[in-house]
């Protein structure tokens, strides 16, 4: 089984890295582009696999938890039946997630000027609706 930790301690070395729209690497990370990165260190996910928030939902809805989230659960939430948005879930309270930026976030100024970094934030606090969750372990 992989480890919950390594996944926790790999995905916080992110924190404050800037937002960029479709950005999958450490120079800028959207939401799914940080959790791809993540799910790809424990081996849930292989190198050349690239998937977007829908994506990751529509791959792994199989395993979806209902009830309080646990470390490492990935949490979706969504615009219809769309996944628009996917965080890192550390606890059943908060989460580490790519926020604050848009498609017009491309650039670390772009980031900077629209606050838009990896970050803590409430799980509860991010959309205006509750998000449902995914426990890949």
């Amino acid at each position: 089984m992989h480890n919950t930790a390594h996944l926790l301690k790999y995905a916080w070395q992110f924190a404050l890295t800037p937002y960029s729209w479709g950005g999958d690497d450490p120079t800028g990370l959207d939401c799914s582009g940080f959790v791809v990165e993540c799910l790809k260190s424990i081996g849930k996910l292989k190198a050349h696999e690239d998937l977007s928030a829908d994506g990751l939902w529509k791959r792994f809805k199989l395993y979806e938890h209902h009830g309080k989230p646990k470390p490492c659960c990935l949490a979706f939430w969504f615009t219809g039946d769309r996944a628009t948005h996917v965080a890192i879930c550390l606890d059943d309270e908060f989460c580490l997630t790519a926020e604050g930026g848009g498609s017009t976030t491309h650039t670390p100024e772009d980031a900077a000027n629209a606050n838009a970094f990896i970050k803590l934030r409430p799980i509860y606090g991010i959309r205006k609706a509750n998000p449902k969750f995914i426990n890949l372990f």
